[in-house]
C-alpha cells in the first residue's frame, strides 16, 4: 500500500530531550499540508515565514498537522499570532484551514494552546493532549503558567471559543503544577473542544489517513 501520509509524517515522534520545531510544507490531494513538529525553542517563530512563501498555494485549503511537546511560551505567542493571520487571509479567499492531531500522536503544553487557536480543530479519537503548568527546568513557574493561560485566552478571543473558556474555568488546577495530565482526542471532543471542521475537509483528511493506515475516528 502506498503510504501517502509518510511523506509528511516521517520522524514525527519526539524525544524527551526535545527536538527543535520543524515546519514542512507540501501539496497533495489538492491540499496544502503543513507539518509543525518538535519542540518550540526561543526564536523559532520565524520558521512560520514559510506560510507567506510560494510553497503555500493560496487557492487550496490547508491542513496543519501538529506533534509537539510544547516549548517556549514567548515564541508561542508569535506563532499563534501568525497562524491567526494566516487563517484570516485564507478565509477572505474563501479557503478553509484545519488543524489535526493524528492517531497516537502527542500535543502537549504550548502545543495545545496552538491547537486551540485554530477555528477548525479535529483529531483522531486516540490522539493525546497534555496540559500542565509552565516550569523553568523542573521548577514550577507561576509567571510562565499565567503567560500560558494568556495564550489560551487569546485562542478564546480569536476563535470565539466559548467552550474552551468554560473548560479552562473548570480545569484551572491543571496549570497549578508542572505535572502533565493527558486527555484523549475523544474525551476533548465529548467536552466540546473540537470545532467540527467542514465535512469537505474532514472527509478529505480521513481519506488521506485511511490510505496511510487503518484508523478509527
Amino acid at each position: 500500500m502506498v503510504r501517502v501520509l509518510s511523506l509528511f509524517m516521517f520522524g514525527i515522534f519526539f524525544s524527551q530531550n526535545g527536538w527543535a520545531l520543524e515546519v514542512r510544507v507540501q501539496q497533495t490531494a489538492g491540499l496544502n499540508l503543513v507539518q509543525l513538529v518538535g519542540e518550540v525553542f526561543r526564536s523559532d517563530h520565524p520558521k512560520l515565514d514559510v506560510l507567506q512563501s510560494p510553497q503555500i498555494d493560496p487557492d487550496l485549503d490547508t491542513i496543519f498537522i501538529l506533534e509537539s511537546p510544547g516549548g517556549v511560551v514567548s515564541d508561542g505567542s508569535y506563532i499563534i499570532s501568525r497562524l491567526d493571520s494566516f487563517q484570516k487571509v485564507q478565509a477572505a479567499r474563501g479557503r478553509s484551514t484545519l488543524v489535526y492531531v493524528g492517531p497516537e500522536r502527542r500535543c502537549a503544553s504550548l502545543c495545545t494552546a496552538i491547537f486551540m487557536s485554530f477555528r477548525n480543530r479535529f483529531s483522531a479519537r486516540n490522539a493525546h493532549f497534555g496540559f500542565h503548568g509552565a516550569s523553568v527546568g523542573k521548577v514550577y513557574s507561576e509567571k510562565g503558567s499565567q503567560d500560558l493561560l494568556n495564550l489560551y485566552g487569546d485562542a478564546v478571543r480569536n476563535t470565539n471559543n466559548e467552550a474552551l473558556r468554560q473548560w479552562l474555568a473548570t480545569r484551572i488546577q491543571l496549570f497549578s503544577s508542572p505535572q502533565t495530565i493527558w486527555f484523549s482526542g475523544q474525551k476533548l471532543a465529548r467536552e466540546g473542544l473540537m470545532s467540527g471542521p467542514s465535512l469537505r475537509l474532514r472527509d478529505r483528511l480521513q481519506k488521506l489517513v485511511e490510505q496511510a493506515e487503518t484508523v478509527t475516528f
